[in-house]
């Protein structure tokens, strides 16, 4: 199968494909060196194409810095602006690597929004110090190892095999060249030669070709990894022991040169009297340590079948199961066990007044959260109280029942701008319960607190092992003897005194108080993944806590411009990715979605990917802005995608894909000749949430009327369900569409405004939801079928 061009890097243009992973330090591999940004790169002459057409990059070898102790050199890493997926080739044709003492110089592939080895890391080359000869390797989660015995010859030198990034100190499963050409001096005086990667459904397969045995079909950008006209490769890693689909996501290219660090520092120093680092501030030590590139090319149209998995999956009708769960993991298609939506939920709890109230304040529900087991519920209202709920062991199906309530924030009065700070509870989220007492965040507008539940003894009695039946001593002040215990021979069991515990409540106490880094109202909290951590978000900052240290927070995100006349954009709302740590997003009041990663630089202003839909221009008017505001932003469980919630849409989004979501439910679209009035009575700026189902396939939002929309998180699938959060009623309606059922269908004219589902929760491991409404709380479930 002859493969496809898809990318070519070279001339003139080369740097223009990449992006500048610029950082003060090196924060992959703790090397010695500072990544320079293109400008910064380009003036000190340390990327740039030369008069042969080649793309140079190197590390700086003109700095004396002898005089700084701490002296790091000025180095460049680029990433690919363009990403490649099972079925692709990739070729580098060089005439130059870095090589030298200290020196670590590598071209390879990660995924670019992990950035984590969890989703695979495949080295291509990778050299260090005085080493003779090219080494690869591969880099991923636990499971991924290398074959003892293989369908095809390979001419390296197995040096490890197990390929899990947490044994061996990350050495991976690789292979080392057996042809000193491949390397340091020797490539360099032979004129350098092509290195090459094949990822498709057969496994990976790498190959190194001197100048002078490059194949005609490398030359003529016709390759074919399987037709033996590439000899055999000096690597390969067969499916039958890593599955290529399981353990790589879609990759980037990445070339970088660093210093000393965790592999080149290490190998050095073992083999040295001196350190590593005292060769840094030497410029003359750097004259090699740099890439000359005639060209990077990718290519596609590979083998995406995965070809005798270790699963088993190639036998029989296995193989086509199997393979329709790799393809859903992997993100070549969207793929979920969908289910057909109808109308068999249940209303099943209300908590609160169960009359009409006409002017209710305080109690109207602002927030809504399930905790990670589901077994407890938490609200919020304006009110400043939480109340707990805990699941009824004792009923069938998702019933729950009072907990606890405490007041967790009281009015407050900042002196200093003459401003009331309102006691309204904005936002909770549970952190990780222990030794048996539960840990949640609550935010006002300005303070966040941390709580912990738990249930408190208020009666201690002490206890023994005397019957009921043995005689007491008398009343009387005239005690004949002391009254014997028991003899052993008629007490079959003994016991010591012991404290019993009578009379328990279930108690909250304040363990840390959050207070003096926003200036603006709150409006996020994030749990981070990593249990220790979790943002805050307001109009203009990203603060980064650590939940064990109330005093001290950082920023990582700040949008607020020199002057407030040049305000364009508000941030909105921010979550934390659920698996990688580094990972977060934030929205904006622009109708944009930014992902960013904490590890490029201490203050992230440099988004890794931005989410952004252009609005139809037929449908542009004076609310345009208003209405593209987004409310809420939730990634799901897998973190695979996002789902988004402005005022008239709810959007979802595949994190591979940033031009356009994957599905637009349009939820308020009917509303659009009324944004007039709404605009007057100020409704146009509700902020309605939205959630994903625990297992991901479905997603759910509020309305007008107390109506709340379930649909399915396919693309493909249209089915929905309107419900009503209404004690009176429970119906299946569509709202804005064609109805079967005339006397179901809702006249527009006649919505309440009034009343609105702002908030709810979809509970982490069954078909349960609870929603705020007004000042009740409504609990949903799904008959099973």
């Amino acid at each position: 199968m002859t493969l496809n061009l898809q990318n070519t890097y070279q001339g003139a243009s080369f740097f223009d494909n990449w992006v500048y992973n610029y950082s003060a330090i090196d924060n992959t591999t703790q090397g010695n060196v500072h990544y320079l940004d293109k400008p910064n790169a380009e003036k000190q002459n340390l990327t740039y194409v030369n008069d042969a057409g080649n793309a140079i990059m190197r590390v700086d070898n003109f700095t004396d810095g002898s005089d700084d102790p701490s002296f790091g050199r000025n180095s460049v890493k680029l990433v690919s602006k363009d990403a490649f997926d099972i079925g692709s080739m990739v070729v580098m044709d060089a005439s130059h690597l870095p090589y030298g003492e200290s020196v670590w110089g590598a071209f390879w592939t990660l995924n670019n929004l992990s950035k984590q080895d969890d989703d695979g890391e495949i080295d291509i080359f990778e050299g260090v110090n005085g080493q003779e000869s090219n080494r690869v390797a591969l880099h991923t989660r636990e499971g991924c190892t290398q074959s003892n015995t293989t369908d095809v010859d390979y001419t390296g030198q197995v040096m490890s095999t197990d390929c899990y990034y947490r044994k061996n100190g990350n050495e991976g499963c690789s292979y080392e060249s057996k042809d000193n050409r491949s390397y340091g001096k020797q490539f360099a005086d032979n004129d350098g030669g092509v290195m090459a990667m094949n990822w498709d459904g057969k496994g990976i397969q790498m190959w190194f070709w001197s100048r002078a045995e490059i194949p005609e079909s490398i030359k003529n950008d016709s390759p074919d990894p399987h037709n033996g006209d590439l000899g055999s490769p000096m690597a390969y890693y067969p499916a039958s022991s890593c599955n290529p689909r399981e353990y790589f996501e879609e990759q980037n290219l990445v070339m970088d040169i660093t210093l000393c660090g965790l592999w080149a520092g290490e190998t050095y120093n073992a083999n040295h009297d001196d350190k590593c680092a005292s060769l840094v501030p030497d410029p003359s030590n750097y004259d090699n340590a740099y890439f000359e590139i005639r060209s990077v090319k990718t290519f596609s149209g590979g083998i995406t079948e995965v070809e005798g998995a270790q699963d088993g999956g190639s036998e029989g009708n296995k193989s086509g199961i199997s393979h329709l769960l790799l393809l859903a993991l992997s993100g070549l298609i969207y793929f979920s066990v969908t289910r057909e939506m109808d109308s068999n939920w249940r209303f099943a709890q209300c908590f609160g007044d169960k009359g009409d109230v006409e002017e209710v304040t305080e109690d109207i529900i602002s927030t809504v959260e399930f905790d990670q087991t589901g077994d407890y519920l938490a609200t919020g209202d304006k009110g400043g109280r939480v109340v707990l709920f805990e699941r009824n062991e004792s009923k069938k199906g998702c019933e729950y029942k009072f907990h606890t309530e405490f007041q967790s924030h009281e009015p407050e009065f900042d002196y200093l701008k003459s401003l009331e700070i309102e006691e309204k509870i904005n936002k909770i989220n549970w952190c990780k319960r222990q030794n048996n007492s539960h840990f949640l965040l609550s935010t006002n507008d300005k303070t966040i607190k941390l709580w912990k539940v738990f249930e408190k003894s208020l009666k201690v009695v002490s206890e023994n092992n005397l019957s009921a039946s043995h005689p007491s001593p008398p009343s009387s002040l005239n005690l004949p003897k002391i009254t014997q215990p028991p003899h052993p021979s008629t007490t079959k069991s003994l016991r010591l005194p012991r404290m019993s515990h009578h009379d328990t409540i279930v108690a909250a106490v304040p363990r840390k108080v959050y207070a003096n880094a926003h200036a603006y109202h709150i409006n996020s909290i994030a749990i981070n993944s990593d249990g220790e951590s979790y943002l805050s978000a307001d109009d203009l900052r990203i603060n980064l806590w650590n939940l064990g240290i109330s005093d001290q927070s950082f920023n990582i995100v700040d949008i607020k411009p020199n002057s407030m006349e040049d305000l364009t954009e508000v941030i909105t709302a921010a979550d934390f990715h659920p698996i990688h740590c580094n990972l977060f997003m934030y929205s904006s009041s622009k109708g944009t979605i930014k992902l960013a990663d904490m590890r490029d630089q201490a203050l992230c202003d440099r988004h890794a990917k931005l989410y952004e839909e252009e609005e139809d221009p037929s449908n542009k008017s004076f609310f345009s802005e208003i209405i593209s505001s987004i409310s809420d932003v939730k990634f799901s469980k897998d973190g695979r995608y996002i789902l988004s919630r402005d005022y008239l849409t709810l959007k979802i989004w595949d994190l591979k894909m940033d031009n356009k979501p994957v599905k637009t439910i349009n939820i308020h679209d009917h509303l659009r000749t009324k944004l007039c009035e709404l605009y007057e009575n100020d409704c146009i700026f509700d902020k309605f949430e939205c959630t994903f189902s625990g297992d991901g396939n479905q997603v759910m939002t509020g309305s007008y009327d107390n109506y709340f929309h379930i649909y399915n998180s396919d693309p493909d699938n249209t089915n929905d369900v309107v419900l009503q959060a209404d004690k009176s009623a429970f119906k299946a309606k569509k709202i804005g569409a064609k109805s079967f059922n005339k006397k179901d269908d809702i006249n527009l004219d006649n919505i309440d405004f009034n009343k609105k589902i702002l908030h709810g929760s979809w509970h982490p491991h069954e078909d349960t939801i609870a929603i705020g409404a007004t000042n009740n709380l409504f609990l949903f479930s799904r008959l099973s079928s």
